[in-house]
């Protein structure tokens, strides 16, 4: 499939790197274009091209032609390194609960939230049919 354009014919090309899966392991010695890491860290073309810019991804280790590749020992060390390690995201920046006391806490403030939102939805479902509750008695 054939498609042009400003005149020039791209065969199948849509204008972004599409993932792909890895085929080579990062513990041998090896090359890893932009599709494998797409692949590895989970992340779109553009995002990643902005993280290598910003310094979130590491940089190219060299080029193949106009492609970057990157070392398989650069990827699995900077997957190791410690600024990489997720920590699960909480909101509003609050820190994850401690101890049991808080964690029962926080469960039981949820599930008051919970509790009021549900309340809330079926009091705005009275106003919005006032006679839905008279036809239901």
């Amino acid at each position: 499939m054939a498609i042009i354009f400003g005149g020039k014919k791209r065969n199948g090309q849509r204008g972004h790197t599409r993932p792909r899966p890895l085929t080579i392991s990062l513990d041998q010695p090896g090359w890893l274009y932009t599709s494998d890491l797409l692949g590895i860290f989970r992340v779109s073309h553009s995002t990643f091209d902005k993280g290598v810019k910003s310094g979130r991804f590491p940089p190219p280790d060299g080029r193949d032609g106009r492609r970057p590749i990157w070392k398989t020992e650069t990827i699995k060390a900077f997957l190791d390194s410690p600024r990489v390690q997720k920590k699960p995201q909480r909101f509003r920046g609050d820190s994850a609960p401690e101890t049991e006391a808080e964690r029962e806490a926080e469960l039981e403030m949820v599930n008051e939230r919970i509790a009021s939102l549900c309340a809330r939805r079926d009091f705005l479902m009275r106003c919005d049919r006032p006679n839905a509750m008279q036809e239901a008695a």
